[in-house]
């Protein structure tokens, strides 16, 4: 189901307060936490948001315009940093600030676009964490007896086999395999 992208930017605490709508609470404590919580940003907040934040998107945004549909991805990969719920929020923002139709077509277009990349992007990093901790498990179980269980200190021939596959798999090692390791440890 496609949202429109005023919908999409009403979202989120921030579209809460700009619609004036507050949830109700009855605790006077609830009530003066929320105010403090909910409570606009501060001048120097809204500066900074208003300043810097969408003139990197609006950067962000353009060159994802003007590169072709291949390319997209690899920006996206280099940005994903950036790509969070703002830079949505500033696309619905674009929309809604032009009357051309086949604008507002185009931007919704690009945010369809970039949120499929994304859903791509975090699959295929799914998939390569899965396969780098199956690596793991299989070496971790180098270590082991044959019940399964690990006795300290390890048995010499274990720790050779353990130091033999990891030399032979040294090359397919990366900062993914060794993030993965203390999970198992």
């Amino acid at each position: 189901m496609r949202l429109p992208l005023t919908m999409v930017a009403s979202l989120g605490a921030w579209g809460c307060i700009a619609s004036g709508y507050t949830p109700p609470v009855s605790d006077p404590r609830l009530l003066a936490r929320r105010s403090v919580f909910l409570r606009p940003p501060t001048r120097a907040l809204a500066w900074l948001s208003a300043s810097s934040a969408p003139t990197r998107l609006d950067e962000l945004i353009l060159r994802m315009r003007t590169t072709t549909s291949s390319q997209l991805s690899k920006l996206v990969a280099e940005n994903i940093k950036l790509i969070d719920t703002s830079f949505f929020l500033r696309l619905a923002e674009l929309a809604d600030s032009t009357d051309d139709r086949l604008e507002k077509a185009r931007l919704s277009d690009l945010a369809d676009t970039v949120a499929r990349t994304l859903r791509v992007a975090v699959e295929s990093t799914d998939a390569l964490a899965d396969a780098k901790s199956a690596q793991a498990q299989q070496i971790i179980a180098l270590l082991a007896d044959e019940e399964g269980n690990f006795a300290t200190p390890i048995h010499p021939d274990r720790l050779a086999a353990m130091r033999a596959r990891v030399r032979d798999e040294l090359g397919s090692h990366d900062e993914n395999f060794v993030t993965t390791l203390p999970a198992f440890l």
